[in-house]
């Protein structure tokens, strides 16, 4: 089925813009803290990594605002080439905020987003709100211009239960990627690259919440969650799949149900069918404590 919709992902184009991003110059200058409006909690992952299950547990605290898949950091990006010039990479272009005259843009950065996030009505009740959009970690040096004291919360899941979940659904994440066993891999394997360089060179380091670990030990986890975003546990959290709201996702109907292990080690069966593209993700495997 998905062959038949022959939906095109450009692996030079991506592999370009991977590279692009190992262009990010470190020790810019940051947007300081916007302290009358909620602020965004950042979920970020691979599509089918668990990154809705992290944000349905987290809402569940009566302080955080469910976001769901914004398009804001997206926008962001767009609205900062803008400013910046569209002449050369995002990256590059950023650089130039080590100019003086130059100092106030992560501030508009900041103020763009929260502009967005009011837009859609998050800027009120809740002191927090979750920003879940998948593959967010990609643009997570521009995320740090704008809010460097935000939370960052990385979904991790087994590469090959990622893969073997991605391909079951229908979606465009990742530039299409999701439509030939092939692309997922190198999309999977790049980002896991890309983070890998700025946790070493940036120092940019979200907190990296296992999805086994998450389903088999919660209570911990969560505390490591809460711990990162600056609150206690909520009773509530524990309930989490009790709540009205729906989740806009292929997991919507997952997340409804009390935590589960059914979907750890679900390549298994696959294990032949996904032997060629191991040693694609074997590096994010290796930095998983994962073995296939």
């Amino acid at each position: 089925g998905k062959a038949r919709l022959a939906r095109p992902y450009d692996r030079d184009v991506v592999e370009r813009q991977f590279a692009q991003q190992r262009a990010w110059p470190a020790a810019l200058p940051a947007a300081p803290l916007r302290p009358d409006v909620a602020q965004p909690v950042f979920i970020m992952g691979m599509p089918r990594s668990g990154t809705t299950l992290l944000e349905q547990i987290v809402s569940a605290h009566p302080d955080i605002h469910a976001g769901g898949e914004l398009p804001f950091v997206a926008e962001l990006r767009a609205f900062a080439h803008g400013l910046l010039g569209t002449d050369v990479p995002l990256p590059v272009a950023v650089a130039r905020l080590r100019i003086a005259d130059r100092h106030h843009l992560p501030a508009l950065f900041r103020d763009f987003y929260l502009a967005r996030a009011r837009q859609y009505g998050l800027d009120g009740g809740a002191r927090l709100f979750t920003d879940k959009m998948p593959l967010n970690e990609v643009d997570a040096p521009l995320i740090r211009l704008a809010f460097p004291d935000a939370p960052l919360l990385l979904m991790r899941r087994h590469p090959l239960d990622t893969l073997v979940s991605v391909m079951a659904h229908d979606m465009t994440h990742g530039a299409n990627c999701a439509y030939r066993l092939e692309d997922a891999a190198h999309h999977l394997a790049g980002v896991s690259d890309v983070v890998a360089d700025y946790r070493d060179r940036l120092g940019i380091a979200p907190l990296i919440v296992r999805y086994e670990d998450l389903v088999t030990d919660p209570e911990t986890q969560v505390a490591r969650v809460m711990a990162a975003i600056g609150l206690p546990p909520h009773p509530a959290q524990r309930d989490f799949h009790r709540q009205s709201r729906h989740a806009p996702t292929p997991s919507h109907a997952q997340v409804r149900e009390p935590l589960h292990a059914r979907a750890v080690e679900r390549w298994r069966p696959y294990a032949a069918a996904l032997a060629p593209i191991v040693p694609v993700v074997a590096a994010a495997l290796e930095r998983g404590g994962y073995t296939a």
